[in-house]
Protein backbone atom coordinates (compact mmCIF):
# COMPACT_ATOMS: atom_id res chain seq x y z
CA UNK A 1 0.00 0.00 0.00
CA UNK A 2 0.92 3.44 -0.10
CA UNK A 3 2.44 5.46 2.61
CA UNK A 4 -0.47 7.39 4.61
CA UNK A 5 1.83 10.82 4.39
CA UNK A 6 2.23 10.05 0.20
CA UNK A 7 -1.69 9.58 -0.09
CA UNK A 8 -2.16 12.81 1.88
CA UNK A 9 0.15 14.87 -0.18
CA UNK A 10 -0.83 13.43 -3.26
CA UNK A 11 -4.52 14.16 -2.44
CA UNK A 12 -3.91 17.91 -1.23
CA UNK A 13 -2.34 18.35 -4.84
CA UNK A 14 -5.11 17.53 -6.52
CA UNK A 15 -6.63 19.68 -9.21
CA UNK A 16 -10.12 19.99 -9.99
CA UNK A 17 -11.43 17.00 -8.67
CA UNK A 18 -13.08 17.24 -4.52
CA UNK A 19 -11.99 14.94 -1.51
CA UNK A 20 -13.84 12.25 -2.25
CA UNK A 21 -12.91 12.15 -5.94
CA UNK A 22 -9.71 12.50 -4.91
CA UNK A 23 -9.35 9.27 -2.24
CA UNK A 24 -11.47 7.24 -4.91
CA UNK A 25 -9.04 7.22 -7.78
CA UNK A 26 -5.71 6.77 -5.26
CA UNK A 27 -7.44 4.24 -3.75
CA UNK A 28 -7.83 2.47 -7.25
CA UNK A 29 -4.46 3.42 -8.00
CA UNK A 30 -3.00 1.76 -5.15
CA UNK A 31 -5.63 -1.51 -6.10
CA UNK A 32 -4.41 -1.67 -9.10
CA UNK A 33 -0.15 -1.70 -7.93
CA UNK A 34 -0.18 -3.72 -4.47
CA UNK A 35 3.06 -4.83 -4.18
CA UNK A 36 4.45 -2.75 -7.04
CA UNK A 37 4.88 -0.06 -5.62
CA UNK A 38 8.08 0.82 -2.94
CA UNK A 39 7.12 -0.03 0.43
CA UNK A 40 8.65 3.45 1.30
CA UNK A 41 9.07 6.59 -0.63
CA UNK A 42 13.24 6.52 0.29
CA UNK A 43 12.88 3.86 -2.27
CA UNK A 44 11.68 5.39 -5.17
CA UNK A 45 14.05 5.95 -7.63
CA UNK A 46 12.53 8.46 -10.49
CA UNK A 47 12.19 5.63 -12.57
CA UNK A 48 8.36 5.65 -11.68
CA UNK A 49 6.54 2.66 -10.62
CA UNK A 50 7.71 -1.05 -11.05
CA UNK A 51 7.45 -1.99 -14.61
CA UNK A 52 5.76 -4.88 -13.87
CA UNK A 53 2.58 -2.66 -13.12
CA UNK A 54 0.38 -2.47 -16.09
CA UNK A 55 -1.22 0.72 -15.21
CA UNK A 56 2.06 2.72 -15.56
CA UNK A 57 3.14 0.94 -18.34
CA UNK A 58 -0.09 2.04 -20.25
CA UNK A 59 0.55 5.61 -18.98
CA UNK A 60 3.70 5.93 -20.25
CA UNK A 61 2.81 4.70 -23.54
CA UNK A 62 -0.18 6.54 -23.83
CA UNK A 63 1.82 9.51 -23.40
CA UNK A 64 4.94 8.69 -25.56
CA UNK A 65 2.74 8.17 -28.66
CA UNK A 66 0.69 11.65 -28.02
CA UNK A 67 3.71 13.96 -26.76
CA UNK A 68 6.91 12.92 -28.35
CA UNK A 69 6.30 12.45 -31.87
CA UNK A 70 4.51 16.49 -31.89
CA UNK A 71 7.59 17.73 -30.22
CA UNK A 72 10.07 16.19 -31.82
CA UNK A 73 8.53 17.29 -35.77
CA UNK A 74 7.69 20.64 -34.48
CA UNK A 75 12.03 21.01 -33.13
CA UNK A 76 12.94 19.19 -35.99
CA UNK A 77 11.18 21.55 -38.23
CA UNK A 78 12.22 24.70 -35.58
CA UNK A 79 16.05 24.16 -36.25
CA UNK A 80 15.27 23.41 -39.92
CA UNK A 81 14.24 26.53 -40.59
CA UNK A 82 16.82 28.75 -38.27
CA UNK A 83 19.56 26.74 -39.80
CA UNK A 84 18.42 27.27 -43.31
CA UNK A 85 20.63 30.53 -43.64
CA UNK A 86 23.57 27.95 -43.29
CA UNK A 87 22.75 26.16 -46.72
CA UNK A 88 21.47 29.62 -48.19
CA UNK A 89 25.36 30.62 -48.19
CA UNK A 90 26.45 28.44 -50.23
CA UNK A 91 23.76 29.03 -52.64
CA UNK A 92 24.51 32.57 -53.05
CA UNK A 93 22.54 34.52 -50.66
CA UNK A 94 25.13 36.90 -49.88
CA UNK A 95 25.61 37.79 -53.25
CA UNK A 96 22.23 37.66 -54.00
CA UNK A 97 21.65 40.40 -51.39
CA UNK A 98 24.43 41.85 -51.53
CA UNK A 99 26.18 41.24 -47.85
CA UNK A 100 29.44 42.22 -47.22
CA UNK A 101 32.31 42.20 -44.25
CA UNK A 102 30.24 40.93 -41.41
CA UNK A 103 26.82 41.03 -42.18
CA UNK A 104 26.18 37.57 -42.82
CA UNK A 105 27.61 37.10 -39.24
CA UNK A 106 24.68 39.60 -38.09
CA UNK A 107 21.94 38.02 -39.60
CA UNK A 108 22.99 34.63 -38.16
CA UNK A 109 23.48 36.70 -34.10
CA UNK A 110 20.40 38.49 -34.71
CA UNK A 111 17.98 35.12 -34.74
CA UNK A 112 18.96 34.84 -30.65
CA UNK A 113 18.63 38.61 -30.26
CA UNK A 114 14.47 37.55 -30.35
CA UNK A 115 15.15 35.00 -27.31
CA UNK A 116 16.70 37.48 -25.07
CA UNK A 117 10.10 40.11 -46.78
CA UNK A 118 13.74 39.14 -47.97
CA UNK A 119 15.21 41.33 -50.70
CA UNK A 120 17.92 42.89 -49.08
CA UNK A 121 20.26 42.96 -45.73
CA UNK A 122 17.86 45.05 -43.64
CA UNK A 123 14.94 42.59 -44.48
CA UNK A 124 16.91 39.73 -44.13
CA UNK A 125 18.00 40.80 -40.60
CA UNK A 126 14.11 42.01 -39.36
CA UNK A 127 12.64 38.32 -40.69
CA UNK A 128 15.41 36.30 -38.53
CA UNK A 129 14.75 38.79 -35.44
CA UNK A 130 11.39 37.91 -36.00
CA UNK A 131 12.05 34.06 -36.46
CA UNK A 132 14.02 34.25 -33.20
CA UNK A 133 10.73 35.47 -31.34
CA UNK A 134 8.61 33.17 -32.76
CA UNK A 135 10.73 30.25 -31.87
CA UNK A 136 11.95 31.44 -28.39
CA UNK A 137 9.30 29.35 -26.21
CA UNK A 138 9.45 26.05 -28.12
CA UNK A 139 12.60 24.66 -26.77
CA UNK A 140 12.58 25.62 -23.10
CA UNK A 141 8.19 25.16 -23.10
CA UNK A 142 9.02 21.45 -24.71
CA UNK A 143 11.42 20.64 -21.79
CA UNK A 144 8.83 22.09 -19.70
CA UNK A 145 6.33 19.89 -20.52
CA UNK A 146 8.37 16.58 -20.50
CA UNK A 147 9.56 17.33 -17.19
CA UNK A 148 5.35 17.45 -15.97
CA UNK A 149 5.36 14.04 -16.71
CA UNK A 150 8.59 11.89 -16.98
CA UNK A 151 10.36 11.42 -13.76
CA UNK A 152 14.43 11.65 -13.61
CA UNK A 153 15.01 8.38 -15.32
CA UNK A 154 12.83 8.93 -17.80
CA UNK A 155 13.51 12.26 -18.81
CA UNK A 156 17.00 12.31 -19.74
CA UNK A 157 16.19 9.73 -22.45
CA UNK A 158 12.99 11.88 -24.10
CA UNK A 159 15.04 14.63 -23.98
CA UNK A 160 17.61 13.09 -26.06
CA UNK A 161 15.31 11.89 -28.65
CA UNK A 162 14.13 15.38 -28.60
CA UNK A 163 17.02 16.85 -29.27
CA UNK A 164 17.93 14.67 -31.75
CA UNK A 165 15.45 16.50 -34.08
CA UNK A 166 17.79 19.36 -33.45
CA UNK A 167 21.07 17.25 -34.71
CA UNK A 168 18.53 15.28 -37.18
CA UNK A 169 17.30 18.60 -38.31
CA UNK A 170 21.10 20.11 -39.07
CA UNK A 171 21.71 16.92 -40.53
CA UNK A 172 19.56 16.38 -43.81
CA UNK A 173 19.30 20.51 -43.89
CA UNK A 174 22.25 19.58 -46.28
CA UNK A 175 20.26 17.39 -48.19
CA UNK A 176 17.12 18.86 -48.61
CA UNK A 177 19.00 21.94 -49.38
CA UNK A 178 20.97 20.53 -51.94
CA UNK A 179 17.84 18.94 -53.67
CA UNK A 180 16.16 22.05 -53.17
CA UNK A 181 18.81 24.34 -55.01
CA UNK A 182 19.25 21.65 -57.52
CA UNK A 183 15.84 21.58 -58.83
CA UNK A 184 14.19 24.58 -58.08
CA UNK A 185 16.97 27.25 -58.61
CA UNK A 186 16.35 30.49 -60.86
CA UNK A 187 12.38 29.03 -61.32
CA UNK A 188 9.86 31.62 -61.81
CA UNK A 189 12.47 34.34 -60.75
CA UNK A 190 13.29 33.12 -57.81
CA UNK A 191 16.45 31.75 -55.94
CA UNK A 192 17.15 28.06 -54.64
CA UNK A 193 17.43 29.69 -51.33
CA UNK A 194 14.02 31.65 -51.20
CA UNK A 195 11.97 28.35 -52.22
CA UNK A 196 14.20 26.82 -49.29
CA UNK A 197 12.72 29.45 -47.12
CA UNK A 198 8.96 29.23 -47.84
CA UNK A 199 8.77 25.19 -48.09
CA UNK A 200 9.86 24.65 -44.90
CA UNK A 201 8.17 27.94 -43.21
CA UNK A 202 4.59 26.12 -45.17
CA UNK A 203 5.23 22.40 -43.47
CA UNK A 204 6.21 24.13 -40.28
CA UNK A 205 2.66 25.63 -39.77
CA UNK A 206 0.99 22.82 -41.08
CA UNK A 207 2.77 20.83 -38.71
CA UNK A 208 2.34 23.28 -35.70
CA UNK A 209 -1.67 23.14 -36.74
CA UNK A 210 -2.02 19.30 -35.65
CA UNK A 211 0.18 19.39 -32.59
CA UNK A 212 -2.48 21.84 -31.01
CA UNK A 213 -4.55 18.84 -30.88
CA UNK A 214 -2.11 16.17 -29.86
CA UNK A 215 0.01 17.68 -26.87
CA UNK A 216 -1.43 17.67 -23.09
CA UNK A 217 -1.68 20.08 -20.19
CA UNK A 218 -0.77 19.85 -16.89
CA UNK A 219 -1.04 16.01 -15.49
CA UNK A 220 -4.14 16.54 -13.79
CA UNK A 221 -5.74 18.58 -16.58
CA UNK A 222 -4.83 16.64 -19.87
CA UNK A 223 -7.89 15.73 -21.67
CA UNK A 224 -7.16 12.77 -23.17
CA UNK A 225 -6.19 10.85 -20.15
CA UNK A 226 -8.50 9.18 -17.76
CA UNK A 227 -9.25 10.75 -14.55
CA UNK A 228 -7.48 7.71 -12.89
CA UNK A 229 -4.45 8.24 -15.25
CA UNK A 230 -4.10 11.55 -14.50
CA UNK A 231 -3.40 10.80 -10.88
CA UNK A 232 -1.14 7.97 -11.44
CA UNK A 233 0.55 10.82 -13.81
CA UNK A 234 0.92 13.47 -10.95
CA UNK A 235 2.06 10.55 -8.22
CA UNK A 236 5.00 9.48 -10.60
CA UNK A 237 6.48 13.16 -10.20
CA UNK A 238 5.30 13.76 -6.78
CA UNK A 239 7.31 11.19 -5.79
CA UNK A 240 10.14 11.67 -7.35
CA UNK A 241 10.67 15.52 -6.67
CA UNK A 242 13.23 16.45 -4.35
CA UNK A 243 11.98 18.51 -1.22
CA UNK A 244 8.62 19.28 -2.53
CA UNK A 245 7.02 22.64 -1.47
CA UNK A 246 3.73 23.54 -1.70
CA UNK A 247 2.76 25.83 -4.97
CA UNK A 248 3.20 30.06 -3.95
CA UNK A 249 2.51 31.24 -7.18
CA UNK A 250 4.59 32.01 -10.45
CA UNK A 251 6.25 35.07 -8.69
CA UNK A 252 7.07 33.50 -5.72
CA UNK A 253 8.85 30.25 -7.81
CA UNK A 254 10.71 32.40 -9.60
CA UNK A 255 11.52 33.92 -6.77
CA UNK A 256 12.67 30.35 -5.85
CA UNK A 257 14.56 29.87 -8.38
CA UNK A 258 16.64 33.22 -9.07
CA UNK A 259 17.72 32.84 -5.09
CA UNK A 260 18.70 29.21 -5.57
CA UNK A 261 23.31 28.91 -6.17
CA UNK A 262 22.90 25.74 -8.24
CA UNK A 263 20.27 27.72 -10.36
CA UNK A 264 23.28 29.39 -11.87
CA UNK A 265 26.23 27.51 -11.50
CA UNK A 266 23.97 25.74 -14.38
CA UNK A 267 23.14 28.73 -15.84
CA UNK A 268 26.63 28.82 -16.20
CA UNK A 269 27.28 25.48 -17.30
CA UNK A 270 24.76 25.38 -20.08
CA UNK A 271 26.04 28.94 -21.22
CA UNK A 272 29.93 27.33 -22.01
CA UNK A 273 28.24 23.97 -23.64
CA UNK A 274 26.07 26.04 -26.18
CA UNK A 275 28.87 28.51 -26.83
CA UNK A 276 30.92 25.13 -27.89
CA UNK A 277 27.81 24.26 -30.08
CA UNK A 278 28.12 27.38 -32.13
CA UNK A 279 29.64 25.94 -34.94
CA UNK A 280 26.23 24.62 -35.94
CA UNK A 281 25.15 27.71 -37.94
CA UNK A 282 28.38 27.79 -39.97
CA UNK A 283 29.33 24.05 -40.02
CA UNK A 284 28.65 24.11 -43.80
CA UNK A 285 30.94 27.01 -44.43
CA UNK A 286 33.80 24.80 -42.24
CA UNK A 287 33.12 21.73 -43.98
CA UNK A 288 33.94 23.48 -47.36
CA UNK A 289 37.49 24.47 -46.00
CA UNK A 290 37.89 21.09 -46.99
CA UNK A 291 37.93 21.89 -50.69
CA UNK A 292 34.92 19.87 -52.38
CA UNK A 293 32.28 21.80 -54.28
CA UNK A 294 28.67 23.34 -52.60
CA UNK A 295 26.99 20.00 -53.22
CA UNK A 296 29.32 17.90 -51.98
CA UNK A 297 29.72 19.82 -49.35
CA UNK A 298 26.53 20.01 -48.31
CA UNK A 299 26.30 16.07 -48.42
CA UNK A 300 29.33 15.60 -46.04
CA UNK A 301 27.44 17.66 -43.35
CA UNK A 302 25.10 14.82 -42.96
CA UNK A 303 27.16 11.88 -41.49
CA UNK A 304 28.35 13.71 -38.41
CA UNK A 305 25.24 14.91 -37.35
CA UNK A 306 23.60 11.69 -37.96
CA UNK A 307 26.31 10.17 -35.72
CA UNK A 308 25.76 12.29 -32.64
CA UNK A 309 21.88 12.05 -32.63
CA UNK A 310 23.05 8.69 -32.00
CA UNK A 311 25.42 9.24 -29.57
CA UNK A 312 22.91 11.85 -27.66
CA UNK A 313 20.26 8.85 -27.30
CA UNK A 314 23.02 6.45 -25.98
CA UNK A 315 24.55 8.53 -23.80
CA UNK A 316 21.13 9.77 -22.27
CA UNK A 317 19.83 6.28 -21.81
CA UNK A 318 22.94 4.85 -20.11
CA UNK A 319 22.71 8.24 -17.76
CA UNK A 320 19.26 7.23 -17.24
CA UNK A 321 19.81 3.78 -16.12
CA UNK A 322 22.68 4.32 -13.86
CA UNK A 323 20.90 7.54 -12.47
CA UNK A 324 24.50 9.46 -12.95
CA UNK A 325 25.41 12.48 -14.61
CA UNK A 326 28.46 14.12 -14.09
CA UNK A 327 30.81 11.60 -15.76
CA UNK A 328 28.57 10.88 -18.71
CA UNK A 329 29.31 15.08 -19.32
CA UNK A 330 32.98 14.75 -18.46
CA UNK A 331 33.06 11.91 -20.68
CA UNK A 332 31.53 13.80 -23.80
CA UNK A 333 32.95 17.22 -23.29
CA UNK A 334 36.44 15.41 -23.30
CA UNK A 335 35.60 13.71 -26.88
CA UNK A 336 34.65 17.14 -27.95
CA UNK A 337 37.66 18.79 -26.72
CA UNK A 338 39.57 15.71 -29.13
CA UNK A 339 37.79 17.48 -31.85
CA UNK A 340 38.50 20.92 -31.48
CA UNK A 341 41.91 20.82 -30.88
CA UNK A 342 42.56 18.58 -33.95
CA UNK A 343 40.73 21.51 -35.84
CA UNK A 344 43.20 23.74 -34.51
CA UNK A 345 46.34 21.77 -35.66
CA UNK A 346 45.91 20.38 -39.19
CA UNK A 347 44.64 20.77 -42.22
CA UNK A 348 44.72 17.04 -43.56
CA UNK A 349 41.64 16.41 -44.84
CA UNK A 350 40.78 13.33 -43.29
CA UNK A 351 41.60 14.38 -39.95
CA UNK A 352 39.59 17.12 -39.74
CA UNK A 353 36.88 15.50 -41.22
CA UNK A 354 37.31 12.98 -38.29
CA UNK A 355 37.50 16.07 -36.26
CA UNK A 356 34.06 16.98 -37.18
CA UNK A 357 32.57 13.67 -36.59
CA UNK A 358 34.19 14.17 -32.85
CA UNK A 359 33.38 17.69 -31.69
CA UNK A 360 29.72 17.26 -33.00
CA UNK A 361 28.93 13.74 -31.03
CA UNK A 362 31.01 15.35 -27.82
CA UNK A 363 29.35 18.33 -27.93
CA UNK A 364 25.41 17.60 -29.01
CA UNK A 365 25.46 14.41 -26.37
CA UNK A 366 25.25 15.90 -23.23
CA UNK A 367 22.55 18.60 -23.80
CA UNK A 368 19.69 16.55 -22.82
CA UNK A 369 21.61 15.24 -19.86
CA UNK A 370 22.11 19.39 -18.61
CA UNK A 371 18.64 20.10 -19.29
CA UNK A 372 17.21 16.85 -17.33
CA UNK A 373 19.43 18.15 -14.36
CA UNK A 374 17.71 21.50 -14.65
CA UNK A 375 14.80 20.26 -14.03
CA UNK A 376 15.64 17.31 -11.59
CA UNK A 377 17.99 19.59 -9.56
CA UNK A 378 15.34 22.96 -9.50
CA UNK A 379 11.96 20.83 -8.78
CA UNK A 380 10.97 21.83 -5.45
CA UNK A 381 7.67 23.71 -7.44
CA UNK A 382 6.37 23.57 -10.86
CA UNK A 383 6.78 27.24 -10.83
CA UNK A 384 10.62 27.17 -9.86
CA UNK A 385 10.98 24.62 -12.00
CA UNK A 386 9.52 26.52 -14.88
CA UNK A 387 11.40 29.68 -14.10
CA UNK A 388 14.70 28.22 -14.00
CA UNK A 389 13.96 26.14 -17.08
CA UNK A 390 13.40 29.77 -18.82
CA UNK A 391 16.27 31.52 -17.27
CA UNK A 392 18.62 29.07 -18.27
CA UNK A 393 17.43 29.14 -22.16
CA UNK A 394 17.64 32.79 -21.80
CA UNK A 395 21.19 33.36 -20.67
CA UNK A 396 22.56 30.18 -22.19
CA UNK A 397 21.26 30.89 -26.08
CA UNK A 398 22.57 34.74 -25.65
CA UNK A 399 25.89 32.73 -26.02
CA UNK A 400 24.60 32.31 -29.77
CA UNK A 401 24.43 36.13 -30.27
CA UNK A 402 28.65 36.63 -29.80
CA UNK A 403 29.46 33.16 -31.19
CA UNK A 404 28.83 33.82 -34.84
CA UNK A 405 31.64 36.58 -34.73
CA UNK A 406 34.52 33.48 -33.70
CA UNK A 407 34.20 32.24 -37.64
CA UNK A 408 35.24 35.15 -39.35
CA UNK A 409 35.54 34.29 -43.27
CA UNK A 410 39.55 35.39 -42.92
CA UNK A 411 40.49 32.89 -40.33
CA UNK A 412 39.30 29.89 -42.49
CA UNK A 413 40.31 27.27 -43.00
CA UNK A 414 41.40 26.34 -40.08
CA UNK A 415 39.36 29.04 -38.04
CA UNK A 416 41.68 28.52 -35.42
CA UNK A 417 40.34 31.22 -33.33
CA UNK A 418 36.74 29.60 -33.01
CA UNK A 419 37.70 25.90 -32.32
CA UNK A 420 40.34 27.26 -29.58
CA UNK A 421 37.37 28.82 -27.81
CA UNK A 422 35.48 25.92 -28.48
CA UNK A 423 38.04 23.62 -26.58
CA UNK A 424 37.67 26.11 -24.00
CA UNK A 425 34.37 26.03 -23.46
CA UNK A 426 33.77 22.43 -23.30
CA UNK A 427 36.71 22.56 -20.77
CA UNK A 428 34.94 24.85 -18.45
CA UNK A 429 32.13 22.97 -18.84
CA UNK A 430 33.33 20.00 -16.79
CA UNK A 431 34.44 22.55 -14.19
CA UNK A 432 31.22 23.42 -13.57
CA UNK A 433 29.78 19.89 -14.22
CA UNK A 434 32.31 18.84 -10.95
CA UNK A 435 31.26 21.76 -8.99
CA UNK A 436 27.79 20.87 -8.67
CA UNK A 437 28.28 17.47 -8.88
CA UNK A 438 29.94 18.44 -5.71
CA UNK A 439 27.81 20.57 -4.39
CA UNK A 440 24.90 18.36 -4.61
CA UNK A 441 26.67 15.70 -2.23
CA UNK A 442 27.03 18.39 0.24
CA UNK A 443 23.38 18.75 0.03
CA UNK A 444 22.50 14.88 0.18
CA UNK A 445 24.46 14.72 3.50
CA UNK A 446 22.68 17.15 5.03
CA UNK A 447 19.09 15.46 3.90
CA UNK A 448 20.95 11.97 5.10
CA UNK A 449 21.49 13.76 8.49
CA UNK A 450 18.01 15.84 8.80
CA UNK A 451 15.09 14.17 10.73
CA UNK A 452 13.21 14.16 7.53
CA UNK A 453 11.62 11.27 6.75
CA UNK A 454 11.23 12.23 3.35
CA UNK A 455 15.11 11.11 2.03
CA UNK A 456 14.46 11.93 -1.44
CA UNK A 457 18.26 12.52 -2.74
CA UNK A 458 19.66 15.13 -5.36
CA UNK A 459 20.74 13.12 -8.49
CA UNK A 460 24.45 13.95 -10.26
Amino acid sequence: MLPRSIKDEFASNSINNGPTESKSVIEQIEKASVDDVPSDRDQYDGSGLNRSNSAERKLVKKLDMRIMPSLWAMYFLNYLDRSAIAQARLNGLEKHLGLVGSQFNVCVSILFVGYTLVQSYSGLLAVRCLLGIAEAPLYPGAIYLLSLFYPRREIATRQAILYSANILAISFSGLIAAATFATLDGKNGLFGWQYLFIIEGCVTFGIAIIAIFMLPDHPLATRWLTPEERELAQYRMDADSVGIEPSKGAIAGLKQAVVDGKLWVLVILQTLHLAACGFNSFFPTVVSALGYNSTLTLVLTCPPYLSAGVGAVLLAMSSGKHNERAWHITASMLVAIVGFIISCVTLDVGARYTSCFLFCIGAYAANSIILGWIATTCSQTQEKKAASLSIVNMFANASFIYTPYLYPMSDGPKYLMANAANASFTFCVIICTWILKFWLMAENRKIHRSSDKDKRLFAY
